[in-house]
């Protein structure tokens, strides 16, 4: 019984994930990436700093920062106004494939032309 119980726990922990990955467009996910590759816990206004040339609009970073907190894949104490990525996040960054690079951006190379 208790084989049939993990077995619906791990199906439900999946079918969650694969609700973040549809749900989260990509600046979330890449803010995610961000938050996970840093490994430790950061501050609002190293966000800010970090995100404004990227994702200009104010609203805009705070709907980010409202859904990873809304998801609890974020936890923001707002006494020291530092950002935690959660064992939530970390689960879910572990799971999901890494984000395909966007073609055709500032700082990438233009795809090659084939020959005909």
């Amino acid at each position: 019984m208790n084989h049939i119980i993990e077995l619906h726990k791990t199906n439900a922990i999946i079918w969650k994930f694969k609700y973040l990955n549809l749900f989260l467009v990509r600046d979330t996910q890449e803010v995610l990436d961000w938050l996970m590759r840093l490994n430790h816990t950061t501050t609002w206004d190293l966000f800010e700093q970090i995100w404004q040339p990227r994702i200009t609009f104010t609203n805009a970073r705070a709907r980010i920062f409202d859904a990873l907190q809304y998801l609890l894949l974020i936890h923001y104490d707002e006494t020291n106004r530092t950002i935690t990525a959660t064992d939530k996040a970390r689960a879910f960054t572990e799971w999901r494939e890494p984000l395909p690079p966007l073609p055709n951006t500032a700082h990438d190379e233009p795809p090659a032309e084939q020959d005909p």
